[in-house]
């Protein structure tokens, strides 16, 4: 479901921009999202550890393999949020859809929100984007490994005597607005926001769940059982493993 298995040998980003990101911090970004998911899967914590204390939104092993290798992606970022986290379908873009620079400007000067801004002009791409776009820029001031920053890396080469500064770019600029939900003026405020879709993020493990242990994703009579399972998960305040517990003995998998 997470998608992180490979992760031990993910080499995404670029080795010279982000020569921190070395074998040892890899497999400490994978220790991390383990013990978090543990506590919840194997502990029983409440479900919504996943948005709050251990958010996954947050965790450096997505945010990086949800990067490029020299910048970030708010449209990988924000895909992954709508589709991994809160369970909601994007189709596939439409072809022929110009490409983004792999710097974070592109030969025009452009930076990547000036981009993304084209692109929403484009008939047949702004109904998706407009929907997982600010859930990406809200993640802008985690970098491509995940580190926080407060301004974007500067692209002009420094003296051979200076060493380029985080700072030495930009400001970042993450206030958006979600569409459906609401505006957001800081990652923090954006956090908050998310806490408000705990109830689709427990639907979803609720239905990833019945579709691994039926082999076959849910039909149309299951939806509303497996609702029911998931709200009884949030108002318990319980993880996944008494969701589970509860799923073997719900109609989905037993039967009427």
């Amino acid at each position: 479901m997470w998608q992180f298995e490979d992760f031990e040998s993910f080499t995404g980003p670029d080795e010279k921009r982000f020569p921190e990101f070395t074998a040892e911090r890899r497999r400490e970004m994978l220790d991390e999202v383990h013990n978090a998911l543990n506590r919840v899967f194997l502990d029983d914590q409440p479900l919504s550890r996943l948005l709050d204390e251990d958010c996954l939104a947050t965790k450096p092993l997505f945010l990086t393999k949800t990067a490029l290798p020299l910048r970030t992606s708010p449209v990988q970022r924000g895909a992954w949020v709508v589709e991994t986290l809160i369970g909601r379908r994007i189709p596939p873009p439409p072809p022929n859809v110009p490409k983004l620079s792999d710097d974070e400007k592109s030969s025009e000067g452009l930076n990547i929100q000036q981009q993304l801004a084209k692109h929403r002009e484009i008939a047949s791409c702004a109904s998706c984007h407009k929907k997982i776009d600010p859930l990406g820029f809200a993640l802008e001031n985690f970098d491509v490994i995940g580190g926080w920053r407060e301004n974007y890396r500067a692209l002009k080469e420094p003296k051979p005597s200076q060493r380029a500064k985080l700072s030495d770019g930009p400001a970042v600029q993450s206030a958006d607005e979600w569409h459906g939900v609401g505006p957001f003026a800081t990652f923090q405020a954006f956090r908050d926001l998310v806490k408000t879709r705990e109830h689709l993020v427990a639907e979803n493990l609720a239905h990833q769940l019945a579709t691994f242990a039926l082999g076959r994703p849910p039909g149309f009579a299951d939806r509303e059982p497996l609702k029911t399972l998931a709200t009884q998960a949030r108002e318990k305040k319980t993880g996944m493993k008494t969701l589970v517990l509860d799923f073997i003995g719900s109609v989905v998998f037993v039967g009427p």
